[in-house]
Parts: C-alpha cells; sequence; structure tokens
C-alpha cells in the first residue's frame, strides 16, 4: 500500500511474437506527470510500428477518472492507428468503473499477460 500516495510506476517490455509492447504498471493511476508520460510514450510505441499494447494493471492501487481517461485515450490512439490494445488483471475496483463508463465492453481483457499476448498472437492489428 506504500503507492497510494506514490507516484506511477512503469515497467515497460517489449514482445517479438507478437510485436508488441507491455506496460506492467504499480501505484495510482491518477492525473500525474508519469502518466501523461506513458501517452506520450504509447503514442510514439504506435508510431514506431508496436500496433499491440497490453496494459498489465495487477499492481494498480486506485484509478481516478483521469487514469480511466488516460486508457480511453491509449485505446483510441491505438485504434486510430490500426492497432490493438489489451488490459490485463485488471483489479475489480477499477473494472467497476470501467463498467460505469461502458469501456469494459470495448476493450480486450484478460487474466494474464500470457494469455492477451497469446490472443494478439492470433489476431493482426486491426
Amino acid at each position: 500500500m506504500a503507492w497510494l500516495r506514490g507516484k506511477l510506476e512503469i515497467t515497460r517490455t517489449e514482445h517479438e511474437d507478437p510485436k508488441a509492447v507491455v506496460y506492467a504498471l504499480a501505484g495510482p493511476l491518477t492525473d500525474t506527470r508519469e502518466c501523461y508520460d506513458l501517452l506520450d510514450d504509447v503514442r510514439g510505441e504506435l508510431r514506431d510500428g508496436y500496433l499491440r499494447l497490453v496494459f498489465d494493471l495487477e499492481n494498480v492501487v486506485r484509478v481516478t477518472s483521469s487514469g480511466i481517461g488516460l486508457l480511453a485515450a491509449c485505446f483510441t490512439s491505438a485504434k486510430n492507428a490500426g492497432g490493438r490494445m489489451s488490459l490485463v488483471a485488471v483489479p475489480e475496483k477499477t473494472r467497476v468503473l470501467l463498467e460505469l463508463v461502458h469501456l469494459w465492453d470495448v476493450l480486450d481483457h484478460y487474466p494474464s499477460q500470457a494469455e492477451a499476448l497469446a490472443a494478439l498472437r492470433e489476431t493482426s492489428p486491426e
């Protein structure tokens, strides 16, 4: 619980099969500089041809409306670039928020990174 007042920590991992980037997030997903930097990074990845994005939310401790907006902006950027975005290990409270704003049924979501990557491997970016 040390992350409640801390900053968002981001671990980025590239995968080649499928060509994807996994972002493992830890801490609060709010209106911090790290969140806005993440959006910039995602848009750069899309420009560089990484059209499959996975966000592992297992260690996210709190999400605000700004965090939901960040996920929506990443999804929109991926879709506009012809890519795909998946969420992994979504905490219950975050799932409820995504349902309230009608994003849960729009976003692909999986229990694990392995399952998300397998699904992305089977499909090409749209």
